[in-house]
């Protein structure tokens, strides 16, 4: 090439005398000289300061012992005083134009983009070594031979090998491998020309030396994920180029997301199996009770007082076991779910005295006089009203059973240092310290299930959980003949929060399935007919609701199995009073009497949801329904909340009414 042609890279010829023979116009460029005043002129006036030391002591020599230089870094002076730094490529060879002498022809290549391009690989290098995974380039031949070319500095902490033992061989990294993924790391086929990305998990028996982590024998379990692009080679050997990276604590993350997703699967599959068991189990049941209610209740000469007395084992055997599948579900359900509470500022007054006046039958029947003891002062809690109410009530009703007739049961509530206390004392026969430590274990009834006192064991169980839900606690202090006395100890409100009576709206009229709230009773109220619709798809069901109802003259009970059957019965003549069960063939029950609704004749007619749910109340309360009923039904709630629908129906039951006052029914 004639050293005058336009080239990228500066050129130059330089005889033996150090003098410039020829220059090409890139040189002239970088250097900002015309070629007349450069020829001629010694070659050091091309470099500076620097560069004219270097080619003294370094170029000339190595030029005269090897004849050539490669990539040598130098200096450039320009006219305008910059400097350029280039790479000085020199060979020495003999000149074409005279016979005898020598000339150099150098090479001079700027070194700005080539200085760009190191500091970038540099750059990149650093990044690649600091990084936490490895960057690698592995190479399979057709012999099976592998080895890393290359591999960053990570893979040291990676694998415990060094990089330039990867480039030997890949023995130490392959031999760590689990034998499954030894096998597929690497060996997966491909097609020449192939451009995949390769996305995989290996499994490493690491040093715990390197991995910081132990197992049996030594050694470790880590997970390596590779990010690799195969290609084909010459001579059929493969290529991989990726990243890989210890994905270790990654994999046990989502191993336990994916443990918290199946027990989650396991706690949802279970509280729908519990539904469809109380819903199963409490349905036979619904008959059972009713009927032998209704036998025992109404007037049949025929049957004898031996059957009568049978009939009555029947219904109090079919009322333990509806018990025990309360508690059982109760308990089932707390366990995979928890209890709901909404806890609020409660006045705790009314729920203590409406607990207790549940329990006047109770007490009554076996003889044990109740009494009350409420200090004066604040008696708020933070509480939820419905499971407080379910607590004292659990209580309450082990106080009567394990009392004695003549003996006596005290409630009494008091607030001490921001916690208020209650305490339900009874004259019973008391406990022993080891049955108070074993007193709320599962079906644990401390001697009494060989006794004729009715029970299942996991009233405490499921009062004791009550309880910690709301945030309290609850304790019992017994002896030997001197009865027990249990606490609970619930936090009370700031002095600022509103209770909850205030909040939902003291005074509203009484309305909810079986009388959860009194309801005015006069002293006589018969209407002369009173239309009830029932829907409800189980026949026996039917027979039970119209069997309670022909107690009642006025009622005039149909039943109907669908919703459908439901639309056209109320079209036919509207109903005064509604009792829908909740899972229907072509509707769902909380469905059914939105449509109902509807109808500005049916807005304000009572309705009554009539379930085996076990959080009936809650659906009721949610869909907009006056109450519950739940099955298995009582006879005596249904009809006293029948007598409740029938002073509604009429317009007899308003807030302002004197009538005697009907205790709650649960």
């Amino acid at each position: 090439m004639k050293p005058g042609i336009a080239f990228p890279c500066g050129l130059a010829i330089v005889d033996e005398e150090g003098l410039l023979q020829a220059v090409n116009e890139t040189l002239c460029a970088i250097v900002g000289r015309a070629a007349g005043e450069l020829v001629g002129q010694p070659v050091t006036q091309l470099f500076t300061p620097g560069g004219r030391v270097m080619h003294q002591t370094y170029l000339q020599p190595l030029l005269r012992l090897h004849g050539r230089v490669e990539e040598l870094a130098l200096s450039l002076q320009a006219a305008d005083g910059q400097t350029h730094d280039v790479l000085v490529y020199a060979e020495v060879e003999p000149d074409d134009r005279r016979a005898g002498q020598r000339v150099c022809r150098l090479v001079l290549v700027p070194y700005r983009a080539r200085r760009a391009v190191d500091d970038e690989l540099l750059r990149i290098r650093r990044a690649a070594d600091q990084a936490p995974g490895a960057v690698f380039e592995f190479r399979r031949e057709v012999d099976g031979r592998s080895w890393f070319p290359y591999a960053s500095e990570g893979v040291h902490a990676l694998t415990g090998c060094l990089p330039e033992q990867l480039r030997q061989s890949a023995e130490c990294w392959l031999r760590r491998l689990n034998p499954d993924d030894r096998a597929r790391f690497g060996a997966r086929p491909g097609r020449a020309g192939d451009d995949w990305l390769e996305h995989f998990m290996v499994a490493v028996q690491a040093d715990a030396e390197a991995t910081g982590q132990t197992m049996p024998g030594g050694s470790a379990r880590v997970w390596f994920e590779v990010h690799a692009r195969a290609r084909h080679v010459d001579g059929g050997a493969m290529v991989w180029q990726g990243y890989m990276a210890d994905v270790s604590q990654r994999r046990r993350l989502e191993e336990e997301a994916a443990g918290r997703l199946a027990a989650e699967q396991v706690r949802l599959s279970q509280t729908e199996f519990l539904g469809r068991v109380s819903h199963e189990l409490r349905t036979p049941l619904n008959a059972i009770l009713a009927f032998s209610q209704l036998l025992v209740a109404g007037d049949h000469p025929g049957l004898g007082e031996t059957p009568l007395q049978q009939l009555g084992l029947i219904g109090a055997a079919a009322t333990q076991l509806r018990q025990l599948v309360d508690d059982l579900i109760q308990v089932s359900r707390a366990e995979a779910q928890g209890f709901g509470v909404e806890l609020a500022a409660l006045d705790v007054r009314q729920t203590v005295y409406r607990s207790i006046a549940l329990a006047v039958p109770q007490a009554a029947e076996a003889g044990v006089e109740l009494r009350a003891e409420l200090d004066a002062g604040d008696l708020h809690a933070l509480a939820d009203e419905r499971r407080l109410a379910q607590v004292l009530g659990n209580l309450l009703s082990n106080a009567i059973k394990y009392n004695h007739r003549g003996g006596q049961v005290w409630v009494r509530v008091r607030a001490r240092h921001g916690e208020l206390r209650l305490t339900v004392r009874d004259t019973g026969p008391g406990l022993t310290p080891l049955q108070c430590r074993s007193l709320f274990r599962p079906f644990e009834r401390l001697g009494a299930e060989h006794s004729a006192v009715p029970g299942t064991g996991l009233g405490l169980v499921i009062t004791r959980q009550l309880v910690e839900r709301m945030g309290g606690r609850i304790g019992v202090e017994s002896e030997p003949g001197a009865g027990s006395a249990f606490h609970v100890a619930l936090p009370q409100p700031p002095a600022h929060a509103e209770p909850r009576a205030r909040r939902r709206g003291a005074g509203r009229a009484p309305s909810d399935g079986f009388g959860r709230v009194a309801l005015p009773v006069p002293a006589a109220v018969h209407p002369t007919r009173l239309c009830v619709l029932y829907v409800d798809d189980n026949e026996v069901n039917g027979q039970v609701m119209a069997a309670i109802f022909r107690r009642r003259r006025q009622a005039e009970l149909r039943v109907v199995g669908t919703g459908a059957e439901a639309l056209a019965a109320v079209r036919a003549e509207p109903p005064a009073l509604l009792l829908i069960d909740l899972h229907l063939p072509d509707t769902c029950g909380t469905q059914l009497l939105k449509r109902l609704r509807q109808d500005p004749r049916l807005a304000f007619v009572p309705a009554y949801l009539v379930t085996a749910a076990d959080d009936g109340h809650e659906l009721a309360r949610r869909a907009g329904f006056a109450g519950c009923w739940p099955k298995p039904l009582d006879v005596e709630a249904v009809l006293s909340a029948f007598d409740g629908a029938c002073l509604l129906s009429t317009g007899c039951a308003d807030t302002g009414h004197a009538g005697a006052v009907r205790p709650a029914l649960h």
